[in-house]
């Protein structure tokens, strides 16, 4: 920490208490402002526009932009937006499991088909790729379910490729670029390179030159790791294509069209298969498995060029993605494009992170995908994004104070918030059908263990999906569904078969807007300056033209931490009736208090997971 940040984190410690009573003094203050009292609860306005005035990169945990605006979203959402990660490797019958999820609500699968998946020789997929992969699309077809794809490059294995063992001839030493090996026959230089030992990508260090003979002798593009003594077995990977170099070389373009070659087999397949039109996801995750996009992570010294961005136009990845969105616009024009190099970076490149301006991305591109995985933890200051330095209050809360909660890419608890992608602003410069999605959602394989427990699986699921989809997601694909401590399948399908029984039989029918107004006769503390009513989620769905559904719950920090139920009484600026409400995570009904009918006012008691309230206007 420098110098100027230590004094501003000391400046900001300092102040802790005297800002906690500022802000009950404000709030205080702000109360002669509000609707007068019911019995003993004060209403309040629900949206506060202000919750969204965090400027990047700063962060808050007093400010919830999700309450910066409210909307009233057609039902519809619900019902076809919940998605779900079909695993490829899983030998399951398709047919079976996509009737058992399609009964379930979820309309949309996600599965990756690797570049791995298509053949050395013409580049192509394998008949045995393209014939699972026509099982897996028809069947989704057949219960109404829309496939996304996911074409990708996993640098473990990260196109076609062939393998050549050999072992070492002499002992080689770590760092050496030189090694003897037993023999030099299928070495292709750049195209072939040592995988192991040594290595946890494929073809980590090149062969750049390679000497028959008696020698049998490779170079390497990079020091190589670790000593090899003699005999040491050594597998070797011939990659189909070179790892991506900078636009404009000769390589760059020799990697794009081989490609092209697999996407374009890909979609050839899917349509062939009878499925007209689908989603494909262009990349995953930048994170992690992705060195085979830069060169220079195979090469010392580099050789792509570091001082231009690769997400901005005209860098490494924005092109690389360009010319495949290109290439889909122009062969397969009913398949759309869905942005996959956003999922980890967010804002890098693509878009002004304080209006939501999408202009950078490449034409062609139809949307653009998200993988918030800040289900993990936050335990404290530790874990406080760049400290107090960029805190807009310039308070971290005081101990104990945990995070784990689905829905924190809405906050601005980090400055990463999807909320400055989907609020009213951001979306009214945003072309009107473009589609923000999040094609991997769920609890991280790195979380503590109580988060990945069947019940907190379903309030994940259940919390996940109305906040998100409410929010203006596209699809939300929850992750995964088989063979993994993250499974969702089957634990989370009777929670989503409930809820899918409420709006199923949702109508495309104009929006009823909303004023809501909410209040607490018992709000408690979330941390000083923050109460459960600040976080209380009401989420209007338009079901019918006279049915809304509403999702209301309390979006408590630490989901972990089961919380106790609090009455909340919300006002809606309607004439009308609670026909029932019902918790979503047990089935139970919830009794619901009718206040007044003009307006709506009612009482319930909410909890940490959503129940479904639904009226008739």
């Amino acid at each position: 920490m420098s110098t100027e940040q230590v004094r501003w984190q000391r400046a900001a410690d300092a102040t802790v208490v005297s800002t906690f009573e500022a802000l009950r003094i404000a709030f205080q203050q702000n109360a002669d402002d509000l609707a007068p009292p019911i019995g003993n609860v004060t209403m309040r306005p629900y949206v506060d526009t202000a919750a969204l005035d965090v400027p990047w990169p700063m962060h808050s945990h007093f400010k919830q932009p999700w309450r910066g605006w409210s909307e009233t979203v057609p039902a519809t959402r619900l019902r076809d937006g919940v998605g779900i990660n079909y695993q490829w490797h899983v030998e399951r019958d398709h047919d079976a499991d996509m009737a058992r999820y399609a009964a379930a609500g979820i309309r949309r699968t996600r599965t990756e088909v690797s570049w791995a998946l298509a053949s050395y020789s013409t580049g192509a997929l394998t008949a045995a790729t393209a014939t699972k992969l026509t099982e897996i699309v028809q069947a989704a077809q057949a219960h109404g379910i829309r496939p996304l794809l996911l074409v990708n490059g996993n640098h473990v294995n990260p196109c076609p490729w062939l393998t050549v063992n050999t072992t070492t001839l002499v002992a080689t030493a770590a760092g050496s670029r030189t090694m003897r090996v037993g023999s030099v026959t299928g070495m292709v230089p750049h195209y072939t390179g040592l995988s192991s030992p040594g290595f946890t990508k494929m073809a980590g260090a090149l062969v750049i030159t390679v000497v028959g003979g008696a020698s049998r002798t490779l170079t390497f593009s990079k020091p190589l790791p670790q000593a090899y003594p003699v005999g040491t077995p050594l597998t070797f990977h011939t990659l189909k294509a070179r790892p991506l170099r900078d636009p404009g070389t000769a390589e760059y373009e020799e990697t794009v069209t081989r490609w092209l070659t697999y996407v374009r087999s890909l979609c050839q397949t899917v349509l062939a298969a009878g499925v007209p039109s689908f989603d494909l996801e262009v990349w995953n995750e930048l994170t992690f498995g992705s060195d085979f996009l830069d060169a220079s992570n195979y090469y010392d010294p580099p050789v792509t060029d570091p001082t231009v961005h690769p997400l901005s136009p005209g860098g490494r990845l924005w092109s690389f993605g360009e010319r495949t969105v290109a290439m889909l616009a122009a062969e397969f024009p009913t398949v759309n494009a869905v942005w996959g190099f956003s999922n980890t970076t967010f804002f890098s490149g693509s878009q002004d992170p304080d209006t939501g301006d999408l202009q950078d991305l490449p034409p062609n591109v139809t949307g653009q995908s998200a993988h918030p995985y800040f289900f993990w933890p936050y335990n404290g200051p530790e874990d406080e994004q760049y400290g107090a330095i960029q805190n807009f209050e310039g308070i971290v809360p005081p101990a104990p104070y945990r995070v784990a909660m689905p829905e924190k890419a809405l906050t601005f608890i980090n400055t990463e918030s999807l909320s400055r992608l989907l609020n009213p602003s951001a979306r009214a410069i945003q072309p009107a059908w473009f589609q923000h999605s999040m094609t991997e959602h769920g609890p991280d394989v790195n979380v503590d263990s109580d988060l990945v427990d069947d019940e907190n699986k379903q309030r994940m699921a259940l919390r996940s999906v109305v906040a998100f989809l409410h929010a203006g997601i596209t699809g939300l694909y929850l992750f995964a569904d088989r063979e993994s401590e993250l499974a969702l399948d089957p634990v989370v399908l009777p929670v989503l078969t409930r809820l899918h029984g409420l709006v199923s039989g949702a109508e495309d029918v104009p929006t009823v807007p909303l004023t809501i107004e909410v209040g607490m006769p018992d709000p408690g503390e979330v941390f000083p300056g923050l109460t459960h009513l600040d976080t209380l989620a009401v989420f209007p769905f338009q079901v019918a033209a006279e049915v809304l559904g509403l999702a209301v719950y309390v979006m408590t920090r630490d989901m972990t931490d089961r919380a106790p139920e609090r009455v909340a009484r919300i006002r809606l600026d309607v004439t009308g009736s609670v026909e029932r409400a019902t918790d979503l995570l047990t089935g139970a009904d919830v009794p619901v208090t009718i206040l007044e009918t003009a307006p709506l006012t009612f009482e319930l008691a909410v909890a940490d997971c959503p129940r479904w309230v639904e009226v008739r206007l």
